[in-house]
């Protein structure tokens, strides 16, 4: 008895050494050791059931090629040891471009079954159900995470449920001490068919009534449109916004107004780099005006060198910023260390910058702009008395030079001669006490900004000398206007 058990133990050790030095388990150990077998969190549920249907495919091409072996040899244990290394190439050539992970998974699954088939052929039905239902466990373990408790209980039902009959049908035959080994093979035959068969009618009817799979397939596709569209519509977002930037910045850049951009918290976003010189007399410290300067806290010293009411500018800055306003604008004027004035004007917008509330501050030098405003409101004056009088109007520059000349339809031949804008009115054939004299009166009005006047005969078409009251005033401080109107 002891001896029989010794020689099934060392045929035993003869068989698992012939396994372990077939191909498949040196490509299991380069697999595992290339990518390692670990448990996959991030493989579908349709993945996982295309496993288990594949698992069963698998045990039935096992079987198939074991018969056709069989019936080729006519011995079992032949056909056994040549359908393991065969069956473990085919294996390796079918999963070659399944990827590392799901080749090592198949077969180490494939594998323990083969061991499985030894451990039933020595230790006996009894010993060797063990033994599978342990490694079923295992099985179960890599094909299914902890998380899908439900897919690895209804594998392993399967399986106990082909083994239940399995079991029985052995304790039936060995009760009557039938130990055929052709009928044992023929048993395990039996064993792998309906537990593949198990396997197959439970994917069939349970996962396809429930059309998990596609339902996740059509999801996936679904998702993965989704967020193919949400990248594709975020780049085009984002190379819109660097577009508008960068047309933004070179927008700011080109106006020739000082432009501040500030925050929520009114500190400085942006500036513009070109601008007029005159627009730093603004600030009394308009270097220190750079990003991430506060400039809501430091309002009164920067406005502390002119009469602007820097209070009420503060206040609508800070109803600007919280949204409440929409608009402000304040115009003061400033001179500069030579005593010339200039005139400012600061506009403030609502914007939004950086998905919160901002403000836009235009700075504007008006001083060109207010003069010749003053001086086309002048010269509109000046032309409303023209209709009602009959005057020679002539507008000229501190050197002279004519800009402009208004003849009324009377004016004599003598006046003629003033029409000639561009020219210098000192070097025309005018009568030269005419000349000298509107020069005095010029200088006089130049030195003190009045009005003065002059009475002085001149020759007209009638051959005779009237008598013409001449008026000088000045427009601006480099533009004086002289008007002569006849008594």
């Amino acid at each position: 008895m002891n001896q029989n058990k010794i020689l099934k133990k060392n045929s035993f050790r003869e068989m698992l050494l012939q396994i372990l030095n077939t191909d498949i388990f040196r490509q299991i150990y380069t697999k595992l050791r290339d990518s390692g077998i670990k448990k996959s969190t991030d493989l579908q549920i349709s993945n996982k059931i295309q496993l288990v249907n594949i698992y069963a495919m698998i045990n039935i091409g096992f079987l198939s090629l074991y018969i056709a072996i069989y019936i080729s040899v006519g011995w079992l244990d032949v056909a056994f040891f040549f359908s393991l290394p065969l069956f473990s190439k085919i294996l390796i050539f079918y999963f070659n471009h399944r990827g590392a992970y799901l080749e090592a998974k198949f077969i180490l699954m494939i594998s323990s079954n083969y061991c499985i088939l030894v451990a039933l052929s020595v230790f006996g039905i009894e010993s060797g159900m063990l033994f599978y239902y342990i490694l079923l466990l295992f099985q179960s373990n890599i094909l299914f995470d902890r998380s899908e408790a439900l897919y690895r209980y209804l594998f392993f039902l399967t399986i106990a449920t082909g083994l239940f009959f399995l079991e029985f049908i052995n304790y039936d035959l060995f009760s009557k001490n039938i130990t055929n080994t052709r009928l044992l093979h023929l048993i395990h035959f039996s064993n792998f068919l309906m537990t593949s068969t198990l396997l197959f009618l439970t994917h069939h009817f349970y996962f396809k009534s429930i059309r998990i799979p596609d339902n996740l397939f059509r999801d996936q596709i679904k998702l993965r449109k989704f967020l193919e569209k949400e990248i594709y519509e975020r780049q085009i977002a984002e190379e819109s916004r660097v577009k508008s930037e960068k047309l933004h910045d070179e927008i700011i850049h080109l106006i020739p107004s000082f432009i501040l951009i500030l925050g929520k918290d009114g500190s400085i976003r942006k500036k513009n780099t070109k601008r007029e010189d005159s627009l730093t007399l603004m600030y009394s410290d308009f270097e220190n005006l750079d990003q991430g300067f506060p400039y809501l806290l430091n309002l009164p010293a920067l406005f502390n060198h002119h009469d602007m009411n820097v209070y009420e500018f503060e206040k609508n800055l800070r109803s600007i910023l919280s949204g409440k306003s929409k608009y402000y604008e304040v115009n003061f004027d400033q001179m500069d260390g030579s005593g010339n004035k200039f005139c400012f004007s600061i506009k403030i917008y609502p914007i939004r910058y950086e998905s919160e509330n901002g403000a836009i501050i235009f700075h504007t030098d008006t001083t060109l702009m207010k003069k010749q405003k003053e001086k086309l409101e002048k010269i509109t004056e000046i032309n409303e008395i023209l209709k009602k009088s009959q005057d020679v109007i002539i507008n000229l520059n501190s050197e002279g030079t004519i800009l402009d000349v208004y003849l009324s339809t009377e004016c004599s031949s003598l006046f003629m001669k003033l029409n000639s804008i561009g020219s210098n009115l000192w070097s025309l054939d005018l009568p030269e006490a005419f000349l000298e004299e509107s020069k005095k009166t010029i200088e006089r009005v130049k030195n003190t900004k009045n009005t003065y006047s002059f009475t002085m005969p001149l020759h007209c078409h009638n051959q005779k000398n009237d008598l013409y009251t001449v008026k000088i005033q000045s427009i601006t401080d480099s533009e004086q206007l002289i008007s002569m109107r006849k008594n």
